[in-house]
């Protein structure tokens, strides 16, 4: 009876019909997005505005992160597999000091997003204004960089 009823609920589960994708409708962001200009893993030059018309999937970790950067780094390739083409992906380092061309070569590797993905480097000069625009707080912020990571963030929820 078990092994019957088994291959009945197979039979049924295969000729189930899947249902239909789930459609993304994207709407323009309310304001312009800060734009900057960084290099990539590869030491190519990346900007936001390269991006124009497309969607953007942005986010910022670091390589060493053993907590919530590799759960974002599959948030990031589960968007890009959800929208398909047309998804420009960059990760922002917050590590400047830790987070070198190879180390962001392996974490894209590690996580399937070699060629899907970009990972943004510079310095700590070159990055503290996007920081500072997108309300993030590096490794290792300075008291200044806390709270100015905290004004972005308040501007941002108070802006949306």
């Amino acid at each position: 009876m078990c092994l019957v009823l088994g291959a009945l609920g197979g039979v049924l589960a295969a000729s189930a019909t899947r249902p239909e994708p789930v459609q993304a409708r994207f709407e323009p962001a309310r304001e312009p997005a800060f734009d900057f200009r960084l290099r990539d893993q590869d030491g190519r030059p990346a900007a936001l505005a390269d991006a124009r018309g497309k969607v953007v999937a942005l986010t910022f970790v670091y390589t060493s992160c053993r907590d919530l950067c590799p759960a974002e780094g599959n948030d990031v390739g589960d968007a890009i597999e959800r929208v398909g083409d047309g998804v420009v992906a960059y990760i922002v380092s917050v590590d400047p000091d830790g987070d070198t061309p190879a180390r962001a070569r392996d974490w894209l590797e590690r996580r399937g997003l070699a060629g899907r993905a970009r990972y943004l480097l510079g310095s700590r000069e070159q990055l503290r204004p996007i920081w500072r625009h997108y309300g993030i707080a590096p490794i290792n912020a300075t008291r200044a960089e806390a709270l100015e990571a905290a004004a972005g963030a308040d501007a941002f929820r108070a802006a949306n």
